[in-house]
């Protein structure tokens, strides 16, 4: 069967139906379609911690966070429904030198974007976070307009106004091949269909590069391993307790029901050639014992902070893959020597902050209303020709995560 629409979106996670609202949205009576190749917000978005940050060294991003802050209550306005948004605030910790001087400089970006900040004493911090211990602790910076969610209930309420739209969505869907004639994608299949598209955006997360290897085209970014674990229940746990940065240990924590989730960086992240990824991600291996060798790699960094960490207990693993690039920096834009593909990916571990400022920025560059010194930092050939699934390439992304300090 053929079918001829106006815009396709290849991926069905947050980004993908982020963009399928503000396309939409934008442009009323154009047909839509969204393919899925399992459900919808069922991969990387559902594995996500879900920090909603906005303060964040790569002021590039800064924009695009502010965008997915602002459009929270418009979703929730528009489907007289709530997201439960925690706004708690996050307490970045400085403990040396090089941690002090990242906060110092977060002040600034701060003040520059109208984010507002408070440094707090420690007895501040220790007041709604009693299990902290903060005695290496030199300075305390708080962010209170930051905050998290529930990943998959935010990507739902994306596709669920889109779908209020007009636009469709096609689930367990997999696409097998573009097909490409005079520098334009004339076809997508799927199985028995095939669908022409004016537009086509690929925003299938780390699965995106298996398309594109076809025709020797690659998005800058590789599959590299996230993880964070929950622990039981904490008692003194408090419920609007502020997500907690600790740039030295390489960990964050925020409270998930009346346990904590937390993150500790590990130093040598690990990457995957998109070509031996599965189709879902939970047919993965990604720890040969749910995370526990994994935990006692890194547990040490977190125990000067919390030292019940020990005695706790781990009552979940969750892991997962990101896109990341060498520069920590998300690709969008035109698919080179492609007119009418346009490429969304690497999220460098902020997909969840970024959503809607990134539907913003993709439904600009489909109109062509954007200019391209506006996204330089962002173009898919800002690395130039590259091999997705080379050892070395891997290698520099998976280090771009291992260098990361942000939640």
């Amino acid at each position: 069967m053929e079918q001829k629409i106006d815009l396709l979106i290849i991926g069905g996670g947050i980004w993908g139906c982020a963009i399928a609202y503000y396309y939409s949205t934008a442009n009323p009576g154009q047909n839509v379609l969204v393919l899925e190749q399992n459900e919808l917000n069922n991969g990387a978005t559902s594995r996500a911690a879900a920090l909603l940050t906005k303060v964040r060294s790569n002021q590039a991003l800064i924009p695009l966070a502010k965008e997915t802050a602002r459009i929270i209550p418009v979703l929730e306005t528009a489907l007289d429904d709530s997201l439960d948004i925690k706004k708690v605030g996050l307490a970045q910790v400085a403990t040396d030198a090089a941690s002090l001087n990242a906060l110092e400089s977060m002040y600034k970006i701060a003040d520059r974007f109208d984010e507002p900040y408070q440094k707090w004493t420690s007895d501040q911090l220790l007041e709604k976070t009693p299990w902290l211990k903060l005695d290496a602790a030199l300075e305390i910076g708080y962010f209170p307009e930051e905050a998290y969610c529930d990943p998959y209930r935010l990507g739902s309420f994306f596709a669920r106004a889109a779908r209020k739209n007009g636009v469709a969505f096609r689930q367990s869907t997999r696409v097998t091949e573009l097909v490409v004639k005079n520098g334009r994608v004339t076809a997508v299949l799927t199985g028995d269909d095939r669908i022409r598209a004016e537009q086509v955006v690929l925003a299938a997360g780390v699965w995106s590069n298996q398309l594109l290897e076809q025709f020797g085209a690659a998005i800058p970014y590789a599959p590299v391993r996230s993880q964070f674990w929950i622990t039981e229940p904490v008692r003194g746990l408090q419920q609007d307790a502020p997500i907690v940065l600790i740039p030295s240990a390489n960990a964050y924590l925020r409270p998930e029901g009346n346990c904590l989730l937390f993150g500790i960086r590990e130093q040598q992240s690990i990457a995957v050639a998109p070509g031996k990824l599965p189709m879902q991600m939970n047919d993965f291996l990604y720890s040969a014992d749910k995370g526990f060798s994994e935990l006692a790699d890194v547990i040490h960094l977190l125990e000067p902070f919390y030292p019940e960490i020990y005695n706790v207990g781990i009552k979940s693993y969750m892991a997962g893959f990101s896109g990341y690039s060498p520069d920590a920096c998300i690709t969008a834009g035109a698919c080179s020597g492609l007119d009418n593909l346009f490429v969304a990916g690497g999220d460098c571990g902020a997909g969840i902050a970024l959503s809607g400022g990134l539907g913003q920025l993709m439904t600009a560059l489909l109109s062509g209303s954007v200019a391209g010194e506006e996204i330089a930092a962002f173009r898919p050939d800002r690395f130039g020709s590259l091999d997705a699934g080379a050892e070395s390439w891997l290698q520099q992304c998976a280090a771009a995560r291992s260098k990361k300090k942000s939640g």
